[in-house]
């Protein structure tokens, strides 16, 4: 999702691309380009490490409840499938939908699709408790 607006999510004491600077939480910073922007500056990019770790996309008409949805999808994007390799590999899996296993040196290690961060609300939610309770998207009926 493309955001003309990002929200700081925690105080930010980093040096960024503009140089070093303290935000408070809460702040709105614009973007231009590809960058969120302070006092003019770039700041990081918005697909950055730094972006996901400090802010949310704000969405000036419904801030609440896309801050919401954002969180869903981060709890989401910090887990995995509980189910094993093998079964995740398999090409018919429905979790194939969402992601992929990406093989490591001696293991291999489950990454979601970039299209899982503009899943709404509910199908985060649903997803996230499906990773958590080890059930298969398709075994549980959507509430």
């Amino acid at each position: 999702m493309k955001y003309t607006q990002y929200i700081t999510k925690r105080r930010m004491r980093v040096v960024g691309i503009g140089g070093r600077v303290n935000i408070p939480w809460g702040t709105v910073l614009p973007v231009a380009g590809d960058f969120i922007q302070h006092n003019g500056k770039a700041l990081c990019g918005v697909r950055s490490r730094t972006a996901r770790q400090f802010f949310y996309g704000y969405d000036p008409s419904n801030p609440e409840a896309e801050i919401k949805r954002q969180q869903a999808v981060e709890a989401l994007l910090a887990t995995s499938p509980k189910e094993d390799g093998d079964a995740l590999a398999l090409p018919w899996n429905p979790w194939n939908k969402y992601g992929h296993l990406a093989e490591m040196p001696g293991m291999c290690v489950w990454e979601w699709d970039p299209a899982v961060e503009d899943l709404p609300q509910a199908a985060a939610e649903y997803l996230l408790a499906c990773t958590k309770s080890g059930a298969k998207p398709w075994e549980v009926p959507e509430t």
